[in-house]
C-alpha cells in the first residue's frame, strides 16, 4: 500500500507542476506513472489493438494517439488508432483475477 501511495503522490506532484503543459516528455511520464500504478494494484497490461482495424495502438507516436478520461472515479487511458480514428481503451488483466476476457482499464 505504501508504494501505491507513492505512486499517487508522484502523480500529483506531476499534474500539479506549472510546468506540466510545456513538458514535451509530460504526457510519457504520467503514462509511466499510471502503468506503474496498475502493475503495484495487481494488473497486467497488455498489447491493446485497434477494435476496428487490428492496428496495434499502445505505443503512439504523439500525445494525439492517447486520450484521458475520468468516468465517475475511474481512471481510463483510450488509445486512437492512427488509421481509422477508432478509440480503444488500455487492455489489462487482474493478476488475482485470471480470465480469458480482458478487463478494460
Amino acid at each position: 500500500m505504501q508504494n501505491i501511495d507513492t505512486i499517487l503522490n508522484r502523480m500529483d506532484k506531476l499534474l500539479n507542476s506549472p510546468e506540466i503543459e510545456s513538458d514535451p516528455n509530460g504526457m510519457e511520464k504520467f503514462m509511466a506513472l499510471h502503468k506503474e500504478l496498475l502493475k503495484e494494484k495487481g494488473y497486467e497490461i497488455k498489447e491493446t489493438f485497434c477494435k476496428c482495424c487490428g492496428e496495434k495502438v499502445d505505443e503512439p507516436k504523439n500525445e494525439d494517439g492517447i486520450r484521458l478520461a475520468l468516468e465517475g472515479k475511474i481512471f481510463k487511458v483510450n488509445y486512437v488508432c492512427p488509421i481509422c480514428s477508432t478509440e480503444t481503451e488500455m487492455s489489462t488483466v487482474s493478476k488475482a483475477r485470471p480470465t480469458d476476457k480482458p478487463i478494460l482499464n
